[in-house]
């Protein structure tokens, strides 16, 4: 499996507050992995470890792991590791006993060396060759076997301090002491993986040894590399997994990694970090690259599952970020922001903000807490609370970010603009390298979303620089290079400009190129600062050039005006306040916008120190008095020609006279005045400061009123759309009533609007005419998919299947259901017909314009609007042919499906049409012919159970029940006629014996007959043991009749002895 792929894996259990490093309770096939079909043997004598792996056990575990519960048992590490011995020991002894071959116990490479060791102790004699390459591949897994329980013994004193520092107060020591020995140990292990271990598994897969029949298998190998590297992750746990104490009162406890000093700290992760990337691009360099082509034993299966030591990586990865960030979020804070955000005492204080650690308990703890304190416990069960983990921390340092960046972001500006001692900026070179060392020391810093967004132009001076020297050292790259590329083109070079080297005869090349390079310097430094002399005279010139342009420009602008050009700046302060122009009728200012600029542009300018005109001082100083009047009455004229474009066009004549009115503010200011058409906005001037303002206030109150009544009318028509929206929604078939409702409330709301704002009849028209239209497509779909689905969307209706006069029926009768049904159809295409939209006819408000003789007109528009509205709804049946075709078609399938209901009960009630005597006695003769009707009259009655208690057609539901009833009451009647028939048949067997027996003077006579009777009462009382069965009582007179019939036989058994004495006595 590669890195990229997605797969749950299980992990080893980690209790809250620190790592065990030993092997998991639980793992399969080397590996942990989700138990399915091909991880589990199905034979549990095969499967031995099937008691240790079970899916049980499995799911208890994985439960414990998402939780984290404190107070399981499995919290103390000591537990947990006998926990982990019994069960690994287990596993391995009755692995001893399987003679098969077992992966599931493998967890380190010394129970891979004892299970070949085992192996080869166990073949026979006759098996020589096996037991030499068990010994072989024992043999070479012996040695790293060592080497591995050396370093598992080191992990494990290292737990076992981190254990006893828990019950201790001196924990402080022991963790320092075991610091010191980070390095060491994490060495080692990468110099065991890299080394020893990567060079055993490649000894193992090509081993060319004559002893060897068979290569190392390949999938023993995949389990192996995979168990390893589960291994490795418990190394690096145990040597990471000291904890501290935050509170002596409540013994919590916090990982390391967060309290000890960073230089310590990184340089633990990045050892283990560089320990899984060892052993990642080891085995992939096996399995990837160099065993595929090894030809006398190629890896050709899946490569193995190394995702989980992929995604510990990254874990460490992000324990890193976090401490550094945090560190050198430190190095940029102040010491009273120390105290402010509480970084005093580390990052874990950020954490706990709110909480004091002397109240803190295992149950106030989230669990997402629970992950920062034992961040090396991952598991992919936990992802989302890490995930919750980084999302809060995120949160809680985010002001401190913006504090330590903008402090970071003043120290790149300061190194940007460095200059030497004689005041000249450092190059570009120097700048860039300096910036990246900057950008490269606190790169924990600026990795931050926050910081890439702040420093965003920092980013981009530093990639300025960075083009710049690599230009530079491009170029020198070439010119050394061509030097050095002949020396023949090197010595011709210099004979050709010898006026611009220096060569000095009789010394080395070299000693030439470093005077050429001195010389060159001294040449560089006089070129750049005579062409920045240049250049910054030439800038100069080009300034007060553009200055004077500039200043060209705005005076020609005051001078001249609108009418010869449109960006004039001329003012006349006693000139009028608004004009209408001719053009297109829009209102202007008669202040220049560009006036507002030049204000900003002087006073830009005259800050910077530049000589500004006096008459452009003048006129901005005169603009500056009434600017802010100006401002709001470019408000106002920007709403007075955008108002058509605010509005809806159907609300438009209903803010019509609103509109008339502002328009006349507008040209008039006082009321009381008599303007003509000429002077109607001549009326008040700039000068009029007063009035000006007066008259500013109440264009605002008009613009404000009919901005408010735009957005009131606006607002009832969404109000309104929504709803008609919301129609969509509701079953025109099923919840007529409900439409009927939201229409009334519709109406109720526009007619109330109508009311409020004294709009008559005429303005709301169009208004209502577009409501009408929204409204036909909501009702058109609504109506079209009620045809297409009337037969299963029409309201329930409910009618039972009956059983009366001998024939299967409706109740109601069938005519009557079809009739009914053919009424709510008609009902429903009808709807348009009836259906009344927001325009219709109101009698009271046309009466109270009809006085009114220039409203008549208006009033027969209404009228018209109102007739066109009632038309457009009824078009919509003409539009539907094909769905009423439709919709009639499937009203006859629906009663011919409902007819045909009736044809799976019609075999069940035939017995009601027959006389059940006669044909019982017809077809029951004998006693089988019995059994077998009261058998199958049995299985009968266990079959009306799966008849259908109500059958649903579409719209219409038919009740079985009452036609079930009437089948179980005439196979009740069956089964009584049965008995009836056998009971007689019973009597008519014992009256023949009985005659017979009671006929005493004729028993010569019916001697020929006695057999035939004899069968005849076994018969009967066969017959009479099925009545008992089947009804709990029989015959009685049976008994009796079996009782003379036994009497009678013993009578003629004594009288043939006797009768065959005197024959022998008369033949002697």
């Amino acid at each position: 499996m590669v890195a990229g792929d997605q797969q749950y894996v299980h992990t080893p259990f980690v209790p809250t507050g620190y790592w065990s490093p030993c092997a998991p309770l639980f793992w399969n096939q080397g590996f942990p992995t989700a138990l399915g079909g091909s991880s589990m043997s199905t034979n549990p004598v095969k499967a031995p470890d099937s008691r240790f792996s079970s899916s049980q056990f499995r799911k208890q575990h994985s439960r414990y792991e998402k939780e984290g519960d404190d107070k399981s048992m499995l919290q103390d590490p000591k537990i947990q590791i006998a926990l982990t011995n019994l069960a690994a020991g287990l596993s391995s002894i009755v692995s001893e006993g399987d003679g098969s071959e077992n992966t599931t116990s493998i967890f380190t490479l010394t129970d891979e060396f004892n299970y070949w060791r085992n192996k080869s102790r166990g073949c026979s004699n006759n098996n020589v060759d096996e037991m030499k390459q068990c010994e072989l591949f024992a043999s070479l897994l012996e040695s790293p076997a060592k080497e591995c329980n050396r370093i598992e013994s080191l992990s494990q004193s290292a737990l076992d301090s981190k254990i006893d520092s828990l019950g201790l107060s001196t924990h402080c020591a022991n963790s320092t002491q075991k610091q010191t020995t980070f390095g060491v140990f994490l060495t080692e292990l990468i110099d065991i993986l890299d080394s020893l271990l990567i060079d055993t598994l490649d000894e193992l897969w090509r081993c060319t040894d004559p002893r060897v029949k068979q290569p190392f298998p390949e999938h023993r190998m995949r389990q192996l590399i995979e168990s390893l590297s589960y291994w490795t992750i418990r190394m690096i746990q145990g040597f990471l997994g000291s904890v501290q104490t935050l509170s002596e009162k409540t013994k919590i406890t916090i990982s390391s990694l967060w309290t000890l000093p960073f230089d310590e700290v990184k340089q633990a992760i990045q050892l283990s970090i560089e320990a899984c990337e060892r052993w990642i691009k080891s085995t992939d360099l096996l399995t990837q690259q160099l065993w595929p082509r090894y030809t006398p034993h190629p890896w050709n299966g899946p490569l193995p599952n190394l995702a989980y030591i992929i995604q510990f990586k990254n874990r460490l990865n992000e324990i890193l970020n976090l401490r550094g960030l945090y560190e050198q979020l430190y190095y940029f804070t102040t010491p009273i922001e120390h105290k402010q955000f509480n970084m005093d005492t580390g990052l874990h204080n950020i954490m706990f903000n709110t909480l004091e650690f002397d109240n803190l308990k295992q149950e106030t703890i989230s669990p997402i807490l629970k992950q920062f304190i034992n961040p090396l416990a991952y598991n992919p069960y936990t992802i989302e609370q890490w995930q919750s983990v980084i999302q809060l921390i995120d949160i809680r340092l985010q002001p401190i970010e913006e504090c330590a960046i903008n402090r970071f972001r003043t120290k790149l500006l300061s190194l940007s603009n460095k200059v030497d001692s004689s005041g000249v900026t450092y190059p570009s070179r120097i700048v860039a390298n300096q910036i990246l060392m900057e950008f490269q020391k606190f790169q924990y810093l600026i990795h931050r979303p926050i910081a890439a967004k702040i420093l965003q132009s920092e980013r981009e001076l530093l990639l300025g620089y960075l083009e710049v020297s690599l230009k530079e050292f491009h170029e020198e790259f070439l010119a050394k290079s061509n030097t050095a590329n002949s020396s023949q083109h090197y010595h011709q070079e210099q004979s050709q400009k010898t006026s611009s080297k220096i060569v000095v005869k009789n010394i080395s090349d070299c000693i030439n190129l470093m005077l050429w390079g001195g010389q060159m310097k001294c040449r560089i430094q006089e070129e750049f600062t005579l062409e920045a002399l240049s250049l910054i005279e030439q800038i100069e010139d080009w300034h007060n050039e553009k200055f004077q342009a500039w200043s060209r420009d705005r005076l020609l602008s005051l001078s001249t005006t609108k009418e010869s050009n449109q960006s004039s700046l001329a003012f006349d302060p006693n000139g009028p306040l608004l004009n209408l122009s001719t053009v297109d009728g829009h209102l202007e200012v008669g202040f220049p916008d560009g006036l507002v600029q030049l204000q900003r542009e002087v006073r830009l300018l005259s800050g910077l120190g530049y000589p500004i005109p006096y008459k452009l001082i003048q006129a901005t100083n005169e603009a500056e008095k009434i600017s802010q009047y100006a401002v709001m009455l470019r408000q106002v004229a920007h709403f007075y020609n955008s108002i058509d474009s605010e509005m809806l066009p159907f609300q438009k004549p209903l803010m019509l006279n609103s509109a008339l009115a502002f328009e006349r503010l507008i040209k008039s200011y006082n009321c009381k005045q008599n303007f003509t058409k000429e002077n109607l906005l001549n009326s008040i001037t700039w000068n009029q400061t007063e009035q000006v303002q007066q008259y500013i206030q109440q264009l605002q109150q008009a613009t404000q009123q009919l901005i408010s009544e735009n957005r009131r009318l606006r607002k009832v028509h969404y109000m309104l759309i929504e709803r008609i929206i919301k129609l969509l929604d509701i079953d025109l078939l099923r919840n007529q009533s409900k439409w009927r409702n939201e229409l009334n409330e519709m109406r109720y709301q526009l007619s109330e609007t109508a009311t409020n704002g004294g709009y008559p009849a005429n303005h709301m028209a169009p208004w209502r005419a577009f409501l009408d239209h929204q409204l036909y497509k909501v009702l058109e779909y609504q109506y079209r998919r009620g045809l297409e689905e009337i037969s299963e969307r029409m309201p329930e209706m409910r009618v039972d299947m009956v059983y009366i006069q001998s024939r299967l029926a409706f109740r109601p009768p069938f005519e009557e259901i079809k009739a009914k049904y053919y009424r709510e159809l008609k009902k429903f295409i009808c709807i348009p017909n009836n259906f009344r939209g927001f325009n219709e006819f109101i009698p009271s408000v046309d009466n109270s314009y009809s006085n009114n003789n220039n409203n008549s007109t208006d009033s027969m528009t209404t009228t018209s609007i109102s007739n066109i509205s009632k038309h457009i709804f009824s078009c919509i049946i003409d539009n539907q042919e094909s769905g009423l075709r439709i919709c009639y078609k499937k009203a006859e399938f629906l009663f011919t499906r409902l007819f045909g209901s009736l044809e799976q009960f019609q075999d069940w009630v035939i017995l009601g049409s027959l006389n059940l005597d006669n044909f019982v006695d017809l077809h029951c003769r004998d006693l089988d012919d019995y059994e077998r009707n009261f058998k199958a009259l049995k299985i009968r009655s266990r079959d009306i159970e799966k008849l259908p208690n109500e059958i649903r057609i579409d719209c219409i539901i038919v009740n079985c029940l009452p036609v079930k009833t009437a089948i179980d009451s005439l196979l009740q009647n069956l089964f009584d006629t049965l008995q009836n028939c056998l009971r007689r048949s019973i009597h008519v067997d014992l009256v023949a014996a009985d005659g017979f027996l009671t006929a005493k003077s004729q028993y010569n006579g019916y001697s020929k007959t006695i057999n035939h009777l004899n069968d005849q009462i076994q018969c009967a009382e066969r017959k009479n043991q099925l009545l008992c069965t089947v009804s709990g009582n029989g015959v009685t007179t049976i008994a009796a009749v079996k009782t003379k019939w036994e009497k009678f036989n013993a009578m003629m058994e004594s009288f043939q002895l006797i009768m065959n004495e005197q024959l022998e006595v008369g033949l002697i």
